[in-house]
């Protein structure tokens, strides 16, 4: 479904989301928000790792909580429990979640234009470029080699988008 046909399905109405951030292979935190772009800032601001939407759902305002609430109640009875919000659970467990949400609450939807959105892209990827501050790091980089330096000057790499 397309932001267009959400958004002129929720004209006039006040919604929320549901998401589930997934944090690394197996830690996923499912909560919910008026903003889901500044929720995953605010969680990946003390995170190491990189933090991807999974999953999230737009829901009416009030209903949030209680849609929160149901999937906790899933995951826990799962014993995907580990601390909190959070839960050690895989991709499908949650999608299976998430479309069974879709079913029992009426007027829950996919938000396809926040899934797959990341805190911060990884210094691995393929398209980068260093920012040389001084023409002695160039050298030392072409020295070391590209995998090596990537830990070293970690903070000068600006990610290229594609």
């Amino acid at each position: 479904m397309k932001l267009e046909d959400i958004a002129e399905q929720f004209r006039g109405k006040v919604f929320g989301y549901v998401y589930a951030i997934r944090c690394g292979k197996w830690l996923v935190k499912v909560g919910h928000a008026q903003d889901v772009k500044k929720r995953l800032s605010e969680i990946g601001m003390h995170n190491p790792f990189e933090l991807i939407v999974e999953n999230c759902l737009m829901v009416s305002f009030g209903k949030q909580a209680e849609v929160e609430r149901r999937l906790h109640k899933i995951l826990k009875s799962d014993r995907k429990h580990v601390r909190g919000e959070w839960f050690g659970a895989t991709s499908g467990t949650i999608n299976r979640c998430f479309n069974q949400m879709t079913r029992e609450f009426e007027g829950a939807q996919f938000c396809d234009h926040l899934i797959g959105l990341k805190r911060f892209e990884r210094v691995d990827q393929p398209n980068y470029k260093f920012k040389h501050r001084h023409p002695e790091q160039k050298a030392e980089r072409d020295l070391l080699g590209a995998d090596t330096v990537k830990g070293l000057f970690r903070e000068h790499i600006d990610e290229v988008s594609s």
